[in-house]
Protein backbone atom coordinates (compact mmCIF):
# COMPACT_ATOMS: atom_id res chain seq x y z
CA UNK A 1 0.00 0.00 0.00
CA UNK A 2 1.39 3.73 -1.00
CA UNK A 3 2.09 6.41 1.50
CA UNK A 4 -0.30 8.73 0.25
CA UNK A 5 -3.20 6.20 0.47
CA UNK A 6 -1.94 4.96 3.66
CA UNK A 7 -2.20 8.91 4.67
CA UNK A 8 -5.63 9.23 3.53
CA UNK A 9 -6.79 6.37 5.48
CA UNK A 10 -5.31 7.55 9.04
CA UNK A 11 -7.34 11.13 8.52
CA UNK A 12 -10.42 9.15 7.55
CA UNK A 13 -10.71 10.40 4.45
CA UNK A 14 -13.21 9.31 1.75
CA UNK A 15 -10.30 7.69 -0.91
CA UNK A 16 -10.31 6.11 -4.22
CA UNK A 17 -8.90 2.31 -3.76
CA UNK A 18 -8.41 -0.89 -5.20
CA UNK A 19 -10.52 -3.91 -3.36
CA UNK A 20 -6.32 -4.69 -2.88
CA UNK A 21 -5.08 -2.08 -1.42
CA UNK A 22 -9.18 -2.44 0.89
CA UNK A 23 -7.74 -5.95 1.79
CA UNK A 24 -4.08 -4.93 3.08
CA UNK A 25 -5.70 -2.18 4.85
CA UNK A 26 -8.30 -4.24 6.87
CA UNK A 27 -5.68 -6.78 7.87
CA UNK A 28 -3.11 -4.25 8.87
CA UNK A 29 -6.36 -2.53 10.36
CA UNK A 30 -7.26 -5.89 12.23
CA UNK A 31 -3.61 -6.64 13.66
CA UNK A 32 -3.26 -3.18 15.17
CA UNK A 33 -6.74 -3.32 16.62
CA UNK A 34 -5.73 -7.01 17.90
CA UNK A 35 -2.37 -5.46 20.00
CA UNK A 36 -4.54 -2.49 21.15
CA UNK A 37 -6.91 -4.40 23.00
CA UNK A 38 -4.50 -7.10 24.12
CA UNK A 39 -4.62 -6.08 27.84
CA UNK A 40 -8.51 -6.15 27.85
CA UNK A 41 -8.81 -9.88 26.18
CA UNK A 42 -6.71 -11.07 29.17
CA UNK A 43 -9.32 -9.31 31.42
CA UNK A 44 -12.16 -11.17 29.11
CA UNK A 45 -10.55 -14.43 29.68
CA UNK A 46 -10.22 -14.50 33.42
CA UNK A 47 -13.83 -13.68 33.90
CA UNK A 48 -14.52 -16.03 30.93
CA UNK A 49 -13.09 -18.86 33.48
CA UNK A 50 -14.80 -17.47 36.86
CA UNK A 51 -18.16 -16.18 35.72
CA UNK A 52 -19.42 -17.38 32.46
CA UNK A 53 -17.36 -20.85 32.29
CA UNK A 54 -20.09 -22.42 30.01
CA UNK A 55 -19.92 -19.47 27.63
CA UNK A 56 -17.67 -19.97 24.24
CA UNK A 57 -16.79 -22.88 21.65
CA UNK A 58 -14.40 -24.35 23.72
CA UNK A 59 -15.26 -26.14 27.22
CA UNK A 60 -13.18 -24.56 29.65
CA UNK A 61 -11.17 -26.02 32.57
CA UNK A 62 -13.66 -25.48 36.00
CA UNK A 63 -11.12 -26.75 37.91
CA UNK A 64 -9.96 -23.03 39.67
CA UNK A 65 -13.94 -22.39 40.62
CA UNK A 66 -14.99 -23.27 44.38
CA UNK A 67 -17.77 -20.96 44.46
CA UNK A 68 -20.46 -20.14 42.53
CA UNK A 69 -21.78 -16.87 43.84
CA UNK A 70 -20.42 -14.85 40.51
CA UNK A 71 -21.87 -17.15 37.90
CA UNK A 72 -25.77 -17.32 39.60
CA UNK A 73 -25.37 -13.38 40.27
CA UNK A 74 -24.60 -12.90 36.74
CA UNK A 75 -27.49 -15.45 35.28
CA UNK A 76 -29.97 -13.32 37.50
CA UNK A 77 -28.82 -10.56 35.73
CA UNK A 78 -29.17 -11.61 32.55
CA UNK A 79 -32.60 -13.16 33.13
CA UNK A 80 -33.90 -9.67 34.71
CA UNK A 81 -32.88 -7.66 31.99
CA UNK A 82 -34.01 -10.09 29.53
CA UNK A 83 -37.23 -9.95 31.38
CA UNK A 84 -37.66 -6.31 31.40
CA UNK A 85 -37.22 -5.30 28.13
CA UNK A 86 -37.23 -7.33 25.54
CA UNK A 87 -39.62 -10.37 26.93
CA UNK A 88 -41.06 -13.21 24.77
CA UNK A 89 -43.89 -13.51 26.01
CA UNK A 90 -44.86 -9.45 26.26
CA UNK A 91 -46.21 -6.93 23.14
CA UNK A 92 -42.61 -5.09 24.32
CA UNK A 93 -42.50 -2.80 21.57
CA UNK A 94 -43.94 -1.35 18.76
CA UNK A 95 -43.59 0.68 14.98
CA UNK A 96 -44.67 3.98 14.48
CA UNK A 97 -44.47 7.13 12.27
CA UNK A 98 -42.21 10.11 13.76
CA UNK A 99 -44.73 12.39 15.22
CA UNK A 100 -43.60 15.06 12.10
CA UNK A 101 -45.28 12.65 9.22
CA UNK A 102 -48.99 12.76 8.31
CA UNK A 103 -50.87 9.71 9.75
CA UNK A 104 -54.50 8.36 7.96
CA UNK A 105 -56.08 5.61 8.93
CA UNK A 106 -54.82 3.33 6.06
CA UNK A 107 -51.19 4.12 7.33
CA UNK A 108 -52.67 2.97 11.06
CA UNK A 109 -53.50 0.26 9.25
CA UNK A 110 -50.22 -0.62 7.86
CA UNK A 111 -48.40 0.21 10.93
CA UNK A 112 -50.73 -2.49 12.72
CA UNK A 113 -50.00 -5.74 10.62
CA UNK A 114 -46.63 -4.56 9.94
CA UNK A 115 -45.94 -4.60 13.73
CA UNK A 116 -47.83 -8.41 13.68
CA UNK A 117 -45.36 -9.27 11.24
CA UNK A 118 -42.40 -8.10 12.72
CA UNK A 119 -43.65 -9.69 15.77
CA UNK A 120 -43.66 -13.15 14.03
CA UNK A 121 -40.49 -12.82 12.96
CA UNK A 122 -39.14 -12.18 15.89
CA UNK A 123 -41.09 -15.69 17.79
CA UNK A 124 -40.00 -17.68 14.80
CA UNK A 125 -37.84 -20.59 16.87
CA UNK A 126 -36.00 -21.24 13.26
CA UNK A 127 -34.61 -17.55 13.72
CA UNK A 128 -34.02 -18.04 17.27
CA UNK A 129 -33.31 -14.26 18.19
CA UNK A 130 -34.46 -14.45 22.28
CA UNK A 131 -32.15 -17.15 22.86
CA UNK A 132 -29.49 -15.18 20.59
CA UNK A 133 -30.22 -11.93 22.42
CA UNK A 134 -29.98 -13.61 26.15
CA UNK A 135 -26.82 -15.09 24.73
CA UNK A 136 -26.36 -11.20 23.64
CA UNK A 137 -27.06 -9.77 26.90
CA UNK A 138 -24.87 -12.84 28.73
CA UNK A 139 -21.49 -11.41 26.97
CA UNK A 140 -23.26 -7.98 27.69
CA UNK A 141 -23.43 -8.42 31.77
CA UNK A 142 -20.07 -10.43 31.87
CA UNK A 143 -17.63 -8.37 29.66
CA UNK A 144 -19.23 -4.92 29.51
CA UNK A 145 -19.15 -5.25 25.37
CA UNK A 146 -21.71 -7.23 23.14
CA UNK A 147 -22.01 -7.52 19.16
CA UNK A 148 -25.01 -8.42 17.42
CA UNK A 149 -25.34 -9.30 13.34
CA UNK A 150 -28.85 -9.24 11.82
CA UNK A 151 -28.62 -10.36 8.14
CA UNK A 152 -31.01 -11.38 5.36
CA UNK A 153 -31.45 -14.68 4.12
CA UNK A 154 -32.22 -14.55 0.47
CA UNK A 155 -32.75 -17.96 -0.03
CA UNK A 156 -36.01 -18.49 2.36
CA UNK A 157 -36.67 -14.56 2.36
CA UNK A 158 -36.11 -14.42 6.50
CA UNK A 159 -34.01 -12.78 8.92
CA UNK A 160 -30.82 -13.84 10.19
CA UNK A 161 -30.08 -13.39 14.20
CA UNK A 162 -26.33 -14.02 15.50
CA UNK A 163 -24.43 -13.06 18.61
CA UNK A 164 -21.12 -12.82 17.86
CA UNK A 165 -18.40 -13.84 20.02
CA UNK A 166 -15.65 -10.92 21.23
CA UNK A 167 -12.75 -12.96 20.44
CA UNK A 168 -12.57 -12.39 16.56
CA UNK A 169 -14.62 -8.72 16.29
CA UNK A 170 -12.91 -5.91 16.34
CA UNK A 171 -14.60 -2.32 16.83
CA UNK A 172 -12.97 1.06 15.25
CA UNK A 173 -14.68 4.36 14.14
CA UNK A 174 -14.20 5.84 10.91
CA UNK A 175 -17.08 8.72 11.51
CA UNK A 176 -18.56 8.01 14.36
CA UNK A 177 -18.51 5.98 17.35
CA UNK A 178 -17.99 2.28 16.06
CA UNK A 179 -19.33 2.43 12.84
CA UNK A 180 -16.95 0.24 11.59
CA UNK A 181 -16.13 -3.45 12.32
CA UNK A 182 -13.24 -6.07 11.31
CA UNK A 183 -14.53 -9.78 12.04
CA UNK A 184 -12.03 -12.73 11.84
CA UNK A 185 -14.09 -16.00 10.23
CA UNK A 186 -12.46 -19.49 10.55
CA UNK A 187 -13.38 -21.24 7.88
CA UNK A 188 -13.03 -24.72 6.14
CA UNK A 189 -13.23 -24.82 2.32
CA UNK A 190 -16.91 -25.95 2.27
CA UNK A 191 -18.23 -23.31 4.03
CA UNK A 192 -15.64 -20.61 2.14
CA UNK A 193 -17.27 -22.29 -1.08
CA UNK A 194 -21.08 -22.04 -0.34
CA UNK A 195 -20.25 -18.16 1.08
CA UNK A 196 -18.42 -16.93 -1.50
CA UNK A 197 -18.52 -19.03 -5.02
CA UNK A 198 -15.53 -20.46 -6.62
CA UNK A 199 -14.34 -17.52 -8.81
CA UNK A 200 -12.33 -15.54 -6.41
CA UNK A 201 -11.41 -18.17 -4.06
CA UNK A 202 -7.36 -19.59 -3.95
CA UNK A 203 -6.38 -22.18 -5.55
CA UNK A 204 -5.49 -23.57 -1.98
CA UNK A 205 -8.98 -23.29 -0.85
CA UNK A 206 -10.15 -24.75 -4.17
CA UNK A 207 -8.02 -28.01 -3.59
CA UNK A 208 -8.89 -28.53 -0.05
CA UNK A 209 -12.39 -27.93 -1.10
CA UNK A 210 -11.87 -30.97 -3.25
CA UNK A 211 -10.01 -33.08 -1.45
CA UNK A 212 -12.43 -32.50 1.63
CA UNK A 213 -9.34 -32.20 3.65
CA UNK A 214 -10.99 -30.06 6.28
CA UNK A 215 -8.37 -27.27 6.47
CA UNK A 216 -9.08 -24.07 7.70
CA UNK A 217 -8.66 -20.89 6.22
CA UNK A 218 -8.59 -17.15 7.67
CA UNK A 219 -11.33 -14.70 6.29
CA UNK A 220 -12.30 -11.20 7.54
CA UNK A 221 -15.49 -9.43 6.89
CA UNK A 222 -14.87 -5.56 6.77
CA UNK A 223 -18.04 -3.64 7.16
CA UNK A 224 -17.85 0.60 7.36
CA UNK A 225 -19.53 3.63 5.58
CA UNK A 226 -19.36 3.56 2.14
CA UNK A 227 -18.22 7.04 1.68
CA UNK A 228 -14.94 6.06 3.73
CA UNK A 229 -14.03 4.52 0.43
CA UNK A 230 -15.91 6.20 -2.29
CA UNK A 231 -17.42 3.46 -2.68
CA UNK A 232 -20.03 4.95 -5.95
CA UNK A 233 -21.51 1.47 -6.49
CA UNK A 234 -22.78 1.04 -3.41
CA UNK A 235 -23.75 4.71 -3.03
CA UNK A 236 -25.63 4.53 -6.17
CA UNK A 237 -27.96 1.89 -4.81
CA UNK A 238 -28.58 4.03 -1.75
CA UNK A 239 -26.15 1.34 0.51
CA UNK A 240 -24.84 3.22 3.31
CA UNK A 241 -22.33 0.76 4.01
CA UNK A 242 -19.79 -1.51 2.14
CA UNK A 243 -19.66 -5.12 2.45
CA UNK A 244 -15.67 -6.73 1.56
CA UNK A 245 -14.53 -10.34 2.92
CA UNK A 246 -11.05 -10.48 2.50
CA UNK A 247 -8.95 -13.97 2.19
CA UNK A 248 -6.07 -13.02 5.00
CA UNK A 249 -3.90 -15.43 2.88
CA UNK A 250 -3.70 -13.98 -0.12
CA UNK A 251 -5.12 -10.16 0.64
CA UNK A 252 -8.03 -10.25 -2.05
CA UNK A 253 -11.18 -9.46 -1.39
CA UNK A 254 -13.33 -12.31 -2.99
CA UNK A 255 -17.00 -10.99 -2.03
CA UNK A 256 -18.22 -7.84 -2.14
CA UNK A 257 -21.78 -6.26 -1.17
CA UNK A 258 -23.73 -3.47 0.78
CA UNK A 259 -25.83 -2.58 3.35
CA UNK A 260 -28.72 0.25 3.66
CA UNK A 261 -28.49 -0.56 7.62
CA UNK A 262 -24.87 -0.95 9.98
CA UNK A 263 -25.77 -4.79 10.31
CA UNK A 264 -23.73 -4.62 13.18
CA UNK A 265 -25.50 -3.81 16.96
CA UNK A 266 -23.20 -2.99 19.25
CA UNK A 267 -23.81 -2.19 23.08
CA UNK A 268 -22.04 -1.39 26.08
CA UNK A 269 -22.73 -1.87 29.72
CA UNK A 270 -21.39 1.66 30.71
CA UNK A 271 -18.00 3.14 29.66
CA UNK A 272 -15.38 6.02 30.65
CA UNK A 273 -14.04 8.38 27.96
CA UNK A 274 -12.75 7.75 24.58
CA UNK A 275 -12.84 3.99 25.45
CA UNK A 276 -13.95 1.74 22.62
CA UNK A 277 -14.88 -0.88 24.94
CA UNK A 278 -17.34 -1.29 27.73
CA UNK A 279 -17.17 -2.04 31.28
CA UNK A 280 -19.38 -4.92 33.15
CA UNK A 281 -20.30 -5.66 36.65
CA UNK A 282 -17.74 -8.84 36.50
CA UNK A 283 -14.84 -6.40 36.08
CA UNK A 284 -15.60 -3.94 38.85
CA UNK A 285 -15.54 -6.98 41.64
CA UNK A 286 -13.14 -9.49 39.62
CA UNK A 287 -10.84 -9.46 42.70
CA UNK A 288 -13.69 -10.67 45.22
CA UNK A 289 -14.61 -13.25 42.32
CA UNK A 290 -11.06 -14.61 42.31
CA UNK A 291 -10.72 -14.06 46.21
CA UNK A 292 -13.70 -16.24 47.05
CA UNK A 293 -12.57 -18.68 44.89
CA UNK A 294 -9.20 -19.20 46.30
CA UNK A 295 -10.78 -18.52 50.07
CA UNK A 296 -12.77 -21.31 49.62
CA UNK A 297 -10.27 -23.67 48.12
CA UNK A 298 -8.43 -23.14 51.28
CA UNK A 299 -11.45 -23.65 53.45
CA UNK A 300 -12.31 -26.80 51.83
CA UNK A 301 -8.79 -28.36 52.50
CA UNK A 302 -8.77 -27.15 55.53
CA UNK A 303 -12.19 -28.49 56.48
CA UNK A 304 -11.25 -31.62 54.90
CA UNK A 305 -8.17 -32.01 57.47
CA UNK A 306 -10.36 -31.11 60.15
CA UNK A 307 -13.42 -34.16 59.72
CA UNK A 308 -10.19 -36.79 58.12
CA UNK A 309 -6.97 -35.18 60.15
CA UNK A 310 -3.25 -36.67 59.43
CA UNK A 311 -2.18 -39.18 61.76
CA UNK A 312 0.44 -38.98 64.51
CA UNK A 313 2.28 -42.52 64.95
CA UNK A 314 5.83 -43.04 66.09
CA UNK A 315 7.46 -44.81 62.89
CA UNK A 316 6.55 -45.60 59.47
CA UNK A 317 6.16 -49.24 60.29
CA UNK A 318 3.07 -48.40 63.34
CA UNK A 319 0.87 -47.28 60.31
CA UNK A 320 1.14 -49.87 57.91
CA UNK A 321 -2.02 -51.79 57.27
CA UNK A 322 -4.01 -49.23 59.38
CA UNK A 323 -8.00 -49.31 58.72
CA UNK A 324 -9.61 -45.78 59.50
CA UNK A 325 -12.91 -45.97 58.25
CA UNK A 326 -15.50 -46.33 60.55
CA UNK A 327 -15.88 -49.27 62.54
CA UNK A 328 -12.29 -49.99 61.45
CA UNK A 329 -9.35 -52.10 64.13
CA UNK A 330 -6.52 -50.43 63.80
CA UNK A 331 -3.50 -53.28 65.70
CA UNK A 332 -0.99 -51.50 67.59
CA UNK A 333 -2.53 -48.57 68.29
CA UNK A 334 -2.01 -48.75 71.87
CA UNK A 335 1.25 -49.74 73.92
CA UNK A 336 0.20 -52.54 75.36
CA UNK A 337 2.17 -51.69 78.57
CA UNK A 338 1.56 -48.40 79.27
CA UNK A 339 -2.45 -48.18 77.44
CA UNK A 340 -0.91 -44.64 75.94
CA UNK A 341 -2.25 -44.45 72.73
CA UNK A 342 0.68 -44.41 69.44
CA UNK A 343 -1.51 -42.96 66.60
CA UNK A 344 -3.30 -39.92 67.12
CA UNK A 345 -4.97 -37.98 65.11
CA UNK A 346 -3.18 -34.41 64.27
CA UNK A 347 -5.45 -31.72 65.86
CA UNK A 348 -5.06 -27.94 63.77
CA UNK A 349 -6.99 -26.05 66.23
CA UNK A 350 -8.21 -24.06 63.12
CA UNK A 351 -11.57 -22.00 63.28
CA UNK A 352 -13.27 -21.44 60.24
CA UNK A 353 -16.11 -18.96 61.50
CA UNK A 354 -14.09 -15.53 60.77
CA UNK A 355 -13.28 -16.86 57.21
CA UNK A 356 -17.42 -17.94 56.50
CA UNK A 357 -17.77 -14.10 57.65
CA UNK A 358 -15.06 -12.91 55.47
CA UNK A 359 -16.48 -14.93 52.54
CA UNK A 360 -20.16 -14.08 53.27
CA UNK A 361 -18.98 -9.75 53.09
CA UNK A 362 -16.94 -10.99 49.66
CA UNK A 363 -20.40 -12.81 48.17
CA UNK A 364 -22.74 -9.95 49.07
CA UNK A 365 -20.27 -7.32 47.82
CA UNK A 366 -20.47 -9.89 44.45
CA UNK A 367 -24.42 -10.27 44.82
CA UNK A 368 -24.54 -6.15 44.66
CA UNK A 369 -22.23 -5.31 41.83
CA UNK A 370 -25.03 -7.87 39.58
CA UNK A 371 -28.07 -5.95 41.26
CA UNK A 372 -29.51 -9.31 43.18
CA UNK A 373 -30.90 -7.28 45.96
CA UNK A 374 -33.16 -6.04 43.41
CA UNK A 375 -34.02 -8.28 40.88
CA UNK A 376 -34.54 -11.02 43.40
CA UNK A 377 -34.76 -10.15 47.09
CA UNK A 378 -37.55 -8.20 47.44
CA UNK A 379 -40.01 -11.13 45.83
CA UNK A 380 -38.82 -14.24 47.14
CA UNK A 381 -39.06 -12.35 50.58
CA UNK A 382 -43.10 -11.86 50.57
CA UNK A 383 -42.51 -8.58 50.03
CA UNK A 384 -45.47 -6.31 50.73
CA UNK A 385 -46.67 -4.11 47.59
CA UNK A 386 -45.36 -1.13 49.44
CA UNK A 387 -41.60 -2.61 49.73
CA UNK A 388 -42.14 -4.08 45.79
CA UNK A 389 -43.50 -0.52 44.60
CA UNK A 390 -40.16 0.73 45.95
CA UNK A 391 -38.11 -1.61 44.75
CA UNK A 392 -39.57 -1.07 41.32
CA UNK A 393 -38.65 2.53 41.96
CA UNK A 394 -34.59 1.39 42.87
CA UNK A 395 -34.84 -0.51 39.67
CA UNK A 396 -35.94 2.23 37.46
CA UNK A 397 -32.93 5.10 39.32
CA UNK A 398 -30.23 1.88 39.29
CA UNK A 399 -30.84 0.62 36.35
CA UNK A 400 -32.28 3.05 34.21
CA UNK A 401 -29.55 4.46 32.33
CA UNK A 402 -28.73 0.79 31.84
CA UNK A 403 -31.89 -0.18 29.95
CA UNK A 404 -32.25 3.25 28.10
CA UNK A 405 -28.53 2.54 26.59
CA UNK A 406 -29.22 -1.52 25.41
CA UNK A 407 -32.56 0.39 24.11
CA UNK A 408 -30.43 2.90 21.53
CA UNK A 409 -27.60 0.54 20.92
CA UNK A 410 -29.44 -2.70 20.60
CA UNK A 411 -32.77 -2.71 19.94
CA UNK A 412 -33.52 0.67 17.94
CA UNK A 413 -31.50 0.04 15.48
CA UNK A 414 -32.14 -3.66 15.46
CA UNK A 415 -35.85 -3.21 14.81
CA UNK A 416 -35.12 -0.35 12.32
CA UNK A 417 -32.60 -2.63 10.13
CA UNK A 418 -35.60 -5.90 10.25
CA UNK A 419 -38.00 -3.10 9.05
CA UNK A 420 -35.65 -2.64 6.75
CA UNK A 421 -34.69 -6.26 5.52
CA UNK A 422 -38.34 -7.55 5.44
CA UNK A 423 -39.50 -4.36 3.27
CA UNK A 424 -36.76 -5.40 0.93
CA UNK A 425 -37.86 -8.87 0.84
CA UNK A 426 -41.28 -8.26 0.19
CA UNK A 427 -42.55 -9.65 3.37
CA UNK A 428 -44.59 -6.37 4.27
CA UNK A 429 -47.96 -5.03 2.96
CA UNK A 430 -47.89 -2.87 0.09
CA UNK A 431 -47.21 0.54 1.44
CA UNK A 432 -50.64 2.80 1.85
CA UNK A 433 -50.69 6.35 -0.58
CA UNK A 434 -48.70 8.87 1.72
CA UNK A 435 -46.39 6.83 3.05
CA UNK A 436 -42.25 7.08 2.05
CA UNK A 437 -40.12 3.82 3.05
CA UNK A 438 -37.31 5.30 2.03
CA UNK A 439 -37.56 8.43 4.06
CA UNK A 440 -37.27 5.97 6.79
CA UNK A 441 -40.35 7.96 8.76
CA UNK A 442 -40.26 5.32 11.37
CA UNK A 443 -39.59 5.44 14.87
CA UNK A 444 -39.63 2.75 17.34
CA UNK A 445 -42.00 2.90 20.76
CA UNK A 446 -40.86 0.70 23.06
CA UNK A 447 -43.93 -1.07 25.22
CA UNK A 448 -41.89 -3.34 27.83
CA UNK A 449 -42.20 -3.62 31.57
CA UNK A 450 -39.30 -1.53 31.91
CA UNK A 451 -41.28 1.95 29.79
CA UNK A 452 -44.79 0.46 31.05
CA UNK A 453 -43.17 0.97 34.71
CA UNK A 454 -42.09 3.97 33.91
CA UNK A 455 -45.72 5.11 31.89
CA UNK A 456 -47.16 3.54 35.51
CA UNK A 457 -45.10 6.16 37.84
CA UNK A 458 -46.25 8.94 34.96
CA UNK A 459 -50.20 7.75 35.20
CA UNK A 460 -49.46 8.03 39.35
CA UNK A 461 -48.45 11.64 38.96
CA UNK A 462 -51.16 12.30 36.99
CA UNK A 463 -53.89 10.92 39.75
CA UNK A 464 -52.79 12.73 42.40
CA UNK A 465 -53.29 16.13 40.24
CA UNK A 466 -56.51 14.67 39.81
CA UNK A 467 -56.90 14.42 43.60
CA UNK A 468 -55.74 17.72 44.08
CA UNK A 469 -58.03 19.37 41.47
CA UNK A 470 -60.74 17.83 42.98
CA UNK A 471 -59.81 19.34 46.57
CA UNK A 472 -59.39 22.87 44.99
CA UNK A 473 -62.47 22.39 43.11
CA UNK A 474 -64.49 22.78 46.30
CA UNK A 475 -63.68 26.24 46.74
CA UNK A 476 -62.75 27.11 42.68
CA UNK A 477 -65.27 25.13 40.51
CA UNK A 478 -63.24 27.12 37.01
CA UNK A 479 -60.31 24.59 37.96
CA UNK A 480 -61.37 22.13 35.97
CA UNK A 481 -61.20 23.98 32.62
CA UNK A 482 -57.81 23.89 33.30
CA UNK A 483 -56.84 20.48 32.44
CA UNK A 484 -57.51 18.66 29.04
CA UNK A 485 -59.12 15.72 30.44
CA UNK A 486 -59.46 13.57 27.00
CA UNK A 487 -56.25 13.81 26.98
CA UNK A 488 -55.14 12.76 30.60
CA UNK A 489 -57.44 10.18 30.41
CA UNK A 490 -55.94 8.21 27.23
CA UNK A 491 -52.48 8.75 28.98
CA UNK A 492 -53.87 6.58 32.14
CA UNK A 493 -55.19 3.97 29.71
CA UNK A 494 -52.19 3.70 27.95
CA UNK A 495 -49.91 3.94 30.80
CA UNK A 496 -52.29 0.83 32.32
CA UNK A 497 -52.16 -1.24 29.07
CA UNK A 498 -55.70 -0.29 27.60
CA UNK A 499 -55.99 0.22 23.93
CA UNK A 500 -56.55 3.65 22.98
CA UNK A 501 -58.81 2.46 20.00
CA UNK A 502 -62.17 2.04 22.54
CA UNK A 503 -62.32 5.86 22.91
CA UNK A 504 -64.37 7.96 20.27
Amino acid sequence: MNNKFQSKIDTSESVHSSQEEIANWAIKQMEKLAGQRYPLEKLWQQIGNYVVPQNGDEPKNNSEIYDSTAIIAAEYLVAGIWSLISNSSLNWFNIKQKSSQESSEKIQDWLEQTNLIMKEMLNNPRAGFYHKSYEFYTDLVCYGTAIFYLSENLDDRSVNYQALSLSNTYLHSVYKDNDCVIRKLNLNAVSAVDMFGVEKLSSRVLKAYVDDSGEIFNFLHLCLPSKYFNDKAAQLKGMKYSSFYIDMQNATVVLKSGHYEFPYMIARWYTSTQNTYGQSPAMGVLADIKMINAMSKTMLISAQKQVDPPILAPSEASVQGIKATPGGVIYGGIDPITGNQLLKPLSLGGDLSSANGMLEQRRNTIKEAFYTSLLVYAYANNATATEVVSTNEQKLRILGSKVARIQGEFLYPLLLRQLGIMYRLNLLPQLPHGLQFEDMAFDVEFMNSWNRYQKIQESNGLLQLNNMVERIRTFNPDVVNALNWDEMLKLVSQANGVPTNIFN
